[in-house]
């Protein structure tokens, strides 16, 4: 299993601030403005200019609804568009794992999904989805035979700004991990959880923080949103289990917010809004002494796979912040999973995940995570 490190050392704790919670019975979609700002919720959507966004906020934040206050703890674990390959998740040096051919579809060695991209000089400020929590179990296909290096089968289904091209500088995420770890016994212990993360390039501390004290099953709908605050510094991020009726909600600043710090830190990279995702992923835990940076390995998600719907997002003009844009997955970029395989008796590569639409053309916002190692 993994180990968690000394928090005083290398802990994200610093740059979250927990919400106030709202009073019981509270109704978020009766607040006003004043009442949404003060217990940072996101601003209500323009109706007008964003009719889909509206409706699933309105939906997300229906009552009634449980406030939870968050317990956040740090994991050795990381989620991001990684940068590298490495055969059965051992490794992670190596060529590009993300690349696209001249049509919509590219692949990755660690997650699947869709990209959006920023346009007319826009930036997005806001994003959207809901899914339903995955039911992991020890894998079949090309991983059965295969022992997970970490000792746990994992899976992440998030959504998050930016991070996808080379010059991007952080992916600020939100999310659920399901997983899925053998006993001595021989059972299968499932576990999900919801996690956030604002990795930043070029930072080896920075880590996924688990939310602890919130509940999540297999099969659950939740609702997660990403609001970019100041300029990209700090970003609201809110998770709603609608089956359970719970909400937690905390920000996530791109520097430490510590009482202590007299300067920023070293490492402050906000967010920019240029691209927008939402996938499933296989993480990586972080490198431990003498083991290297690892993939996780693919847990099997056939009785309970990542349906992921209303996956929405708005762009902001800079100069106007008046000036919203909604968006779908119209126009959006598909990414398939792939790893590379070192027996000599199957092919080199193969795809493990792909997103897959329900009409075949992927205008609208949803789609399936199918798993294709079969």
């Amino acid at each position: 299993m993994r180990k968690t490190r000394n928090a005083a050392a290398s802990s994200p704790l610093s740059r979250i601030v927990l919400h106030p919670l709202p009073p019981e019975g509270f109704d978020i979609l009766k607040a006003s403005d004043r009442e949404l700002s003060h217990y940072r919720l996101p601003p209500r959507p323009d109706a007008r200019r964003s009719p889909e966004l509206r409706a699933f906020w309105e939906r997300m934040f229906a009552p009634p609804l449980s406030f939870i206050t968050p317990k956040p703890i740090p994991l050795d674990v990381r989620h991001l568009l990684q940068q590298g390959a490495g055969a059965h998740g051992t490794g992670a040096t190596g060529s590009a794992a993300l690349q696209f051919t001249p049509t919509r579809w590219g692949t990755s060695q660690n997650w699947s999904g869709a990209v959006l991209k920023a346009r007319d000089g826009m930036r997005f400020h806001r994003l959207g989805g809901r899914w339903t929590v995955p039911t992991p179990s020890k894998p079949t296909g090309v991983f059965a035979n295969t022992k997970a290096p970490n000792g746990t089968w994992q899976a992440s289904v998030w959504l998050g700004f930016d991070g996808f091209f080379q010059w991007s500088k952080s992916l600020p995420q939100l999310g659920t991990v399901s997983q899925a770890t053998p006993q001595k016994d021989g059972s299968i212990k499932q576990e999900t959880y919801v996690f956030g993360q604002w990795w930043v390039r070029g930072d080896p501390k920075n880590r996924e923080v688990k939310i602890d004290d919130f509940p999540t099953a297999a099969g659950d709908e939740v609702y997660c949103e990403l609001t970019m605050m100041r300029e990209g510094r700090e970003v609201y991020m809110h998770v709603v289990n609608r089956t359970q009726g719970t909400m937690v909600g905390f920000t996530w600043f791109s520097d430490k917010r510590s009482p202590d710090q007299k300067k920023p830190d070293l490492i402050d990279a906000p967010a920019e809004g240029c691209t927008a995702a939402w996938c499933l992923e296989r993480p990586l835990t972080l490198p431990t002494d003498p083991d290297p940076m690892q993939y996780f390995i693919m847990p099997d998600l056939d009785k309970n796979p990542a349906l992921m719907g209303e996956l929405l997002a708005e762009m902001q003009d800079p100069n106007d912040p008046n000036n919203t844009v909604e968006r779908d997955l119209t126009g959006a970029r598909f990414i398939r999973m792939v790893a590379r395989l070192e027996d000599p008796k199957v092919p080199r590569s193969v795809f493990l995940t792909s997103p897959v639409p329900p009409n075949q053309t992927f205008d609208g916002s949803w789609f399936n995570i199918a798993q294709l190692d079969r």
